[in-house]
């Protein structure tokens, strides 16, 4: 009963001047205390380790892998072939030659893998293909090799021409 009346007295007693307190609680901002104050802790939900998706996208990266390993092989048998096709047009001059080389020369474009030169080098062929040197001295065999070295010229700055 001491108790309960000791804080019913305390209650109704209202202190006048807490002294220091009160010139030190006058002093602090409300709002910067607020800003301070830490927001109610909660704890951060821990993601759990998915090892099967961890192992698939291993499994999916080397298949991928696989893949555009088997890419650049194809692509490079198709440049190899490409290139055969080229010097037996220069060594024929046959038309289909050159078609099969524009044809593999497309698809190696289209698979993301051009080819780094595509040209046509007839007259040094040409030039080499002779048994005796003194032949290629001649006039007429001169003229030819300048005709035939503009019509290479040509042919090389518009390659993809069907004329």
């Amino acid at each position: 009963m001491k108790f309960t009346l000791l804080i019913g007295l305390a209650a109704a007693v209202q202190l006048e001047n807490a002294g220091i307190w009160d010139s030190i609680s006058g002093a602090v901002d409300a709002s910067a205390y607020t800003k301070e104050t830490p927001k109610e802790y909660t704890e951060k939900e821990v993601k759990k380790i998915d090892y099967a998706a961890i192992e698939r996208a291993k499994i999916l990266a080397e298949q991928k892998e696989a893949k555009k390993a088997e890419k650049a092989d194809a692509a490079k048998k198709d440049l190899e072939d490409m290139n055969i096709e080229l010097f037996t047009f220069a060594k024929t001059l046959k038309p289909s030659n050159m078609r099969k080389a524009l044809q593999i020369k497309e698809k190696l474009e289209n698979d993301g893998f051009p080819p780094q030169h595509f040209r046509v080098s007839v007259v040094s062929l040409f030039q080499k293909g002779f048994k005796h040197e003194a032949v290629k001295n001649y006039k007429f065999v001169k003229e030819s090799m300048e005709d035939l070295l503009v019509a290479e010229k040509n042919l090389n700055r518009n390659i993809d021409s069907s004329a």
